[in-house]
């Protein structure tokens, strides 16, 4: 028997003999459908091509493109298939273009902001720690907009249709980002206390990763709302 699969949250469902491919739209999820003539083809994730057969209970393709959207029982895809057709690679190396353009952008123009706002804060006060509070305070803002807006674009740009997706790539992304500045602190400087600042900030890089990706999603929906792929 023949199965239909959906290629963005793993579920599938086995064809009844009366049923075609074509009596339904999308997955409950947003996500496109795949064709798979066999279980084993689902295992392998091996689509193919199905052919134009049109329930005779459908006349028209109007009524095809109004269809509801399958919702699919507990079957599911095993979970190493689900997880990576989750991940959205394009996205990803989106983002992480935005990231580093944004980082040197904002060092350009922001980094002499910073320092003589941190030498004026320290003369008037004569405080260091008022002055390294104020300093982090206008940093969290530029972090804030830099990995929001990097991780928004991860979704955005990888079409990602639900929000669990958005979140799942948004800390993945965050992952990454962490993982190569963690590297090269250790590769130039080894274990010091700068890398146990990074690795508690970059709880709150990732927090904020997640929700950007989360953000990249609202945003596609707003601006196309009808869209499913």
């Amino acid at each position: 028997m023949a199965f239909v699969g959906c290629g963005e949250c793993g579920g599938y469902f086995e064809l009844e003999p009366d049923e075609s491919f074509y009596d339904f739209d999308y997955c409950w999820c947003g996500g496109k459908l795949l064709y798979y003539q066999t279980y084993q083809d689902i295992l392998d994730n091996k689509p193919t091509e199905p052919t134009m057969q049109i329930n005779n209970n459908i006349d028209t393709l109007q009524e095809i493109e109004e269809s509801e959207a399958f919702n699919f029982e507990e079957e599911t895809i095993p979970s190493k298939n689900r997880i990576i057709n989750k991940i959205n690679f394009v996205g990803i190396f989106s983002g992480l273009c935005m990231f580093i353009s944004l980082t040197l952008i904002s060092y350009v123009l922001c980094f002499e902001y910073l320092y003589n706002t941190a030498i004026d804060v320290f003369n008037s006060t004569n405080d260091f720690y008022y002055t390294l509070a104020t300093l982090g305070f206008l940093t969290y803002f530029i972090i804030f907009f830099i990995s929001v807006s990097s991780s928004g674009m991860v979704t955005f740009i990888g079409r990602s249709k639900n929000y669990t997706t958005g979140f799942i790539n948004g800390i993945l992304f965050g992952l990454i980002i962490l993982l190569a500045i963690t590297c090269y602190i250790i590769i130039n400087m080894g274990f010091n206390s700068i890398l146990m600042m990074i690795l508690i900030m970059g709880t709150i890089f990732i927090t904020l990763c997640a929700f950007g990706g989360i953000s990249g999603i609202f945003i596609r929906k707003i601006l196309f709302p009808n869209r499913n792929n």
